[in-house]
């Protein structure tokens, strides 16, 4: 076949893949991506048309011409109707996309369904889910065996990318490439909830009293993974180390809120003395004698004038020499560190073979100076970028 464009569908349409459509048909307009289809189960969202959705999201239509409901969409994308998952099947067979791009929930036994569904009709995903950053450690196991088995025998990739990808991963690669004799690295993020859609505000505990965050968000992780316990796991093999079994654990803490906030995620106020989010430290040792953490402090800014908008990223690793390295970043874009290597790592998810492909895996995300490449079939029916 001729190389073509590659086609894009994109599964749930919260801010995450509104962004992520942006920038795979803005950043590069003469070799963007075609995006046949938008499907997204939120009544707010569902039998609309794009260009109106995003014109609706504030932080959104900044990105798209200044809010208008076309902006600098093409037209062809601005009015697409955006579909029903209930009807997922026969609009990935009539539309025909080579990736889907998967944001929806972050557990594979919330997205299972959806996974499911993909690999039946033979596309492969890029998806942001925090499991499929390591999804051999994670809360069904034996879900995400049958997964990638049935993945493999259907020719279909699935990758794992998101914010904990490009700004835990790579980061701790860089750090640890400058050591000697490591012992412990740290990876950790503050950031702002408003910045992220519902399910992650709901992760987070946003709007529960301490009691309730106790009994919903601390007991559920003493029998099963966090959220962000595979980035751990990724990290550790990132670096060629190797977790000890039944060393992995998690320490949570509420950040109550002081006066009054409102969740734009959840469209809820928080109450004084309620959850307005909370910080999670996942740990794990390894054979190698380094330990790995990951900490996430994530609640909805407002009530500290030194919290500005945007993440603060500091992976610190501690050895012989030297002593202690820091690498930090200030003021971080999270949401677009989200999106970008979804649509970056396209042509890598197009060099592997079929089952799961995890960050680390692969060389950090390209520069996609050409914009995203176009698609060709191997001799065996796989998608791969065209030279």
């Amino acid at each position: 076949m001729e190389p073509r464009k590659c086609r894009l569908l994109f599964w749930g349409f919260g801010l995450m893949n509104q962004l992520a459509l942006g920038i795979s048909v803005l950043a590069k307009p003469m070799a963007s991506a075609d995006i046949v289809a938008v499907i997204d189960r939120n009544s707010a969202r569902k039998g609309k048309r794009v260009g109106y959705v995003i014109a609706g999201n504030e932080t959104a239509a900044s990105w798209f011409g200044g809010g208008q409901p076309k902006g600098a969409l093409p037209e062809s994308v601005a009015d697409l109707v955006i579909g029903d998952p209930a009807d997922a099947a026969n609009v990935i067979r009539q539309t025909k996309p080579d990736i889907i791009m998967l944001a929806t929930r972050a557990f594979i036994k919330e997205i299972e369904g959806q996974l499911s569904v993909c690999i039946d009709c033979g596309v492969d995903v890029i998806c942001i889910a925090e499991e499929l950053l390591f999804p051999w450690e994670c809360d069904v196991p034996e879900t995400a065996a049958k997964l990638e088995e049935k993945a493999k025998a259907k020719g279909v990739r699935i990758l794992g990318t998101g914010f904990n990808d490009t700004g835990w991963c790579i980061p701790a690669q860089t750090v640890a490439g400058m050591m000697i004799n490591m012992s412990r690295i740290e990876a950790s993020i503050t950031w702002d909830c408003r910045d992220y859609g519902r399910a992650v505000s709901e992760y987070q505990g946003v709007t529960l009293t301490p009691d309730e965050f106790q009994t919903q968000i601390v007991e559920p992780s003493l029998t099963a993974p966090s959220v962000d316990s595979p980035a751990v796991y990724s990290i550790a093999r990132g670096l060629s180390l190797t977790p000890a079994e039944g060393t992995l654990r998690h320490e949570f803490s509420p950040v109550l809120a002081k006066t009054r906030l409102y969740s734009s995620a959840l469209g809820a106020w928080v109450e004084p003395g309620r959850v307005k989010g909370c910080t999670v430290r996942c740990i794990v040792d390894t054979h190698e004698g380094v330990t790995v953490v990951c900490e996430s402090v994530g609640f909805i800014f407002g009530e500290d004038p030194s919290l500005t908008e945007g993440e603060d990223v500091t992976v610190t690793a501690w050895g012989d020499v030297p002593e202690k390295m820091v690498l930090k970043g200030k003021d971080v874009k999270g949401r677009v560190l989200t999106c970008t290597p979804m649509v970056n790592r396209i042509p890598q998810l197009l060099a592997q073979e079929p089952g799961w492909v995890t960050p680390d895996m692969l060389a950090p995300p390209p520069y996609l100076a050409k914009g995203v490449p176009k698609i060709v079939l191997d001799g065996t029916g796989i998608r791969r970028a065209a030279k």
